[in-house]
Formats: structure tokens, C-alpha cells, sequence
């Protein structure tokens, strides 16, 4: 019966997600099925996690309920009102807009190249069964995630609420929260997972994980697969998932990952309206940038990274209404948090109070002259020598490198722009503030993990365009 209740849990906010995405792409082929699907489960958990937090703060006790309602409403709506604008069904979900399977025409090497990517293809899948068997078999492991996520959703289920009386000693969590101003994305995600289970189970609570994992390579491979030959996407997913940091969260309950998930669908939602042009993908770019401050403080980061390569887009084309059609959904998602933060003083750092709380931590502070300048040889050991990234990191300035010229004339340096301005801010964050977590390295590994997906992403682009020659943008 578990697996049935933790089927409930994933299906009803993936199905909700895949028929708003749906809704809001309208008759858009530029994205397939399987890419909707993909793109609906985060919707529908980011749904899900805000109006739990919606729930919460109204002072509503937490139940199935209370919890299952807005999903399923909002399920039947968004189906309504696909079926009122497409028809038939499968046009709503562009089920002809390309297939799954690999596509090799023209190619000189086809047999070869068809045997490899059906070997790489093969070991994605023993990748996800792995991962799967790990998140499904193993209680919660991890001291930052028990510290940081898992404890304050164990309190918050039994607790059936955030526990807000000023007066009570685990107000929103304190006590299971050492940092009150960390979002609660991941938190209450294992908080929807037990109340259908009807418990806190320790291994199974935490399941919502691996689909983050499986979404997230689903997503990278589908939206390659448009724009290359699928061997060079399969080789592409291949190395991603490849990635041991990447393997890791997928079994564990840590926010790093659905960051990363959430930064990427930005980036292929704004990738597709380079190319595609209309409103439809600045909008779900915006929805998904919005909800990544939910997931983590640094969300923050890579949501003013698709802002600045909108930004950069809208001077150079004279499309001004872009950046409206971004910021307003993103605003709206984001809102609830950041007013939250602005009304009870949580701030954006370690622990409750306004104003940056990492100055007030015994770990942390700003040094009183010059830069830390030690962070640049931890951050390029990790980056390049740790092989939590695979080759991501020499693969990624190799092809910036070579493909410098083709990603100035093309809209591939509006991906590019992403990733500099976060690995800027990161940077700043680095050598301005000392943390034994960033100078030990987890801090950066786990960092790095929020845009390695869309740094994945570019350098995919790059390196089919030095081999293949660019197509037009």
C-alpha cells in the first residue's frame, strides 16, 4: 500500500504540472510530451510545496484533505481548459511533435553510432535503477539534510502546522530549523509525502527525490534532442548523469538538486523562446525562476541570471515586453517567501533577524581588509580535480573557448550569460565571506550543483555546433 500512497503523492502535482504546462504552452509544438511531462512534475511540486506553505501560514492543520485539494482542483481545471482550447487530446500534448527514440539520418556512421547510443542509453537506465533502489531502500542519511530539511518536516507533520505562536518555543520550526531563513521547498515536499502515507517514514518520505533526479535527465535529453542528433544527446545525458555529486542528491532529500532542475527548465523555457519567439516560454521561465527561491536562497541567484540574458536579449532585439512577461510570473511565485522573510525578519543567511545573517555566525565573516583569495584554488580543485562534475568543467570552457565566435553570433551566448552571472555572484559570495563549508569545499560542490545542469546544457549546444557546424538559431 505505501507504493501506492507514494504513487498518489508523484502522479496528481506531475499530472496538475503537465496540464498546466500544457494549458500554458496552448498549441506551441515546441514541446513534446515527454518535455511537458518532465517540466509538470517540477510545476506540480512547486505547486504543491507553496500551497502547503499557503496552508501553513494561514494557520490551517495540515491533513489530506486540506493538502490534496488545490491539486486535484487545479488537475480538473487546467484539464477543462486545455480541452476547451485543443483538440484532440494528444494535440495538447504535442504528442507528434518528435520522437523519443534516437534519430541518426545522414549520418555516415550510423550502425556505430546507433550501438553506442544504445549502450549509453541502456547504462541512464541501470543509472536511474541504481539511484532509484538507493533512494527507496535507504532511511535519510545525510547530516545537512536531517539538520537543515528533514527534522523541521518530521516536527512541522506531527505538528500539523508551522507552530506559529510567538510564544511557542519551536515557532516555525525552531529547534528542527537551525536557519529559519532557509526556504521550505524540500521541507514540506516530505511533509506531502508522509500525510498520504499517513506517517514520517523515514525512507519513502523523502521519494519525491529520484523523480527530481529522473525529470531532470528526462528534460536534459528531450530538449538536446531537438536541436542535435541523438547520439550527441544521449552522450550528453550520459555524462551528466554521470556525475557522482548528481547521483548522490538523487537519493537523498537535500534542495540542491531540484535547484538544479528548476535552473535548467529556466534556461530551456528561455532557450526555446530565443529560437521559437511568441510568450509562451518567457512566461514558464518565469513560473520555474519564481519558484526556485522557494527551493533555496540561492535560487535568488539564478533567477537574476535569466533576468540579466533577458535583459541582454531585450536591448539588443528592442523587445522590451520580454522582461515584463518573465518578471511577473516570477514575482508572483516568489512573492509568498521574500514577504514572509520581510514580515517575521528571517533574512537571506544562517539563522532569524534581518539583514545578512552570515555575519553573525562564528563561522562567518567578512574579513576586515582584502579578499579571500584561497576560495579561487578551492573552488578550481572542486570544479576540476574533485570529479564530482565529471568533465563538465573542462568541457564546458573548452567548447566556450572554441565556439567563442558562433556563441556571440548566436543565441547561445544568452546561455552563457546565465551561467557567468551566477558563477559571478557565487565567486563574489566566495571571496568576500569566509565559510569553512565553501573553503572545505561541500559548499561549493553543492553550489555548483544548482547551474551545473544549465552549464550541461550550453556546452552540449557548443560542442555540436564545433563539430556539426551551427545551424541557424
Amino acid at each position: 500500500m505505501r507504493f501506492l500512497f507514494v504513487f498518489l503523492a508523484i502522479f496528481i502535482p506531475t499530472a496538475a504540472g503537465t496540464w498546466f504546462v500544457s494549458w500554458v504552452l496552448g498549441k506551441d509544438h515546441g514541446a513534446s510530451f515527454f518535455e511537458r511531462v518532465t517540466l509538470g512534475y517540477g510545476a506540480g511540486m512547486g505547486l504543491v510545496s507553496l500551497w502547503i506553505f499557503a496552508l501553513g501560514m494561514f494557520g490551517i492543520p495540515f491533513g489530506l484533505a486540506a493538502f490534496a485539494s488545490a491539486p486535484l482542483a487545479a488537475l480538473f481545471v487546467f484539464i477543462f481548459l486545455t480541452r476547451g482550447k485543443i483538440a484532440p487530446a494528444k494535440r495538447a500534448f504535442n504528442l507528434e511533435g518528435g520522437r523519443v527514440l534516437p534519430s541518426l539520418e545522414g549520418n555516415t556512421l550510423r550502425g556505430v553510432w546507433f550501438y553506442v547510443s544504445l549502450f549509453l542509453g541502456a547504462w541512464i537506465f541501470i543509472k536511474l535503477a541504481f539511484v532509484f533502489s538507493e533512494c527507496f531502500s535507504k532511511p535519510f542519511f545525510s547530516w545537512d539534510n536531517l539538520a537543515n530539511w528533514a527534522a523541521a518536516a518530521k516536527f512541522f507533520y506531527y505538528e500539523k502546522g508551522f507552530a506559529l505562536d510567538p510564544a511557542n518555543e519551536h515557532f516555525f520550526g525552531s529547534g528542527y530549523r537551525p536557519y529559519l531563513g532557509h526556504p521550505l521547498h524540500t521541507t514540506l515536499l516530505n511533509v506531502w509525502t508522509s500525510v498520504w502515507l499517513g506517517e514520517f517514514h523515514e525512507i519513502y518520505s523523502k521519494s519525491w527525490t529520484f523523480f527530481y533526479f529522473a525529470s531532470l535527465l528526462g528534460l536534459f535529453y528531450s530538449a538536446l534532442k531537438r536541436e542535435m542528433p541523438s547520439f550527441y544527446a544521449v552522450v550528453a545525458a550520459f555524462f551528466l548523469a554521470s556525475s557522482p555529486i548528481i547521483t548522490y542528491h538523487g537519493q537523498d532529500g537535500y534542495a540542491d538538486l531540484p535547484l538544479g532542475f528548476y535552473g535548467l527548465a529556466s534556461a530551456v523555457c528561455l532557450w526555446k523562446f530565443l529560437k521559437k519567439g511568441g510568450r509562451r516560454f518567457i512566461l514558464l521561465a518565469g513560473v520555474f525562476s519564481g519558484m526556485m527561491v522557494f527551493v533555496k536562497n540561492e535560487g535568488l541567484f539564478l533567477l537574476l541570471g535569466v533576468f540579466f540574458s533577458i535583459l541582454l536579449y531585450s536591448f539588443a532585439k528592442r523587445d522590451f515586453k520580454a522582461p515584463v512577461y518573465f518578471i511577473l510570473p516570477a514575482a508572483a511565485f516568489a512573492a509568498p517567501w521574500f514577504l514572509t522573510k520581510f514580515i517575521y525578519g528571517f533574512g537571506f543567511g544562517h539563522g532569524a533577524g534581518s539583514g545578512i545573517e552570515l555575519l553573525k555566525d562564528p563561522n562567518v565573516g567578512i574579513r576586515a581588509a582584502g579578499l579571500y583569495w584561497e576560495a579561487i584554488p578551492a573552488a578550481l580543485r572542486e570544479w576540476f580535480l574533485s570529479a564530482n562534475f565529471n568533465i563538465l568543467f573542462a568541457v564546458f570552457f573548452a567548447s566556450v573557448v572554441l565556439g567563442f565566435k558562433d556563441a556571440l553570433r548566436s543565441n547561445v551566448k544568452y546561455l552563457l550569460v546565465i551561467v557567468a552571472s551566477v558563477l559571478s555572484m557565487f565567486m563574489f559570495v566566495y571571496l568576500t565571506i569566509e565559510y569553512i563549508g565553501v573553503v572545505q569545499g561541500s559548499g561549493i560542490e553543492r553550489n555548483t550543483l544548482t547551474f551545473a545542469p544549465v552549464m550541461a546544457f550550453s556546452a552540449a549546444l557548443l560542442v555540436h555546433r564545433i563539430i556539426a557546424g551551427p545551424p541557424k538559431d
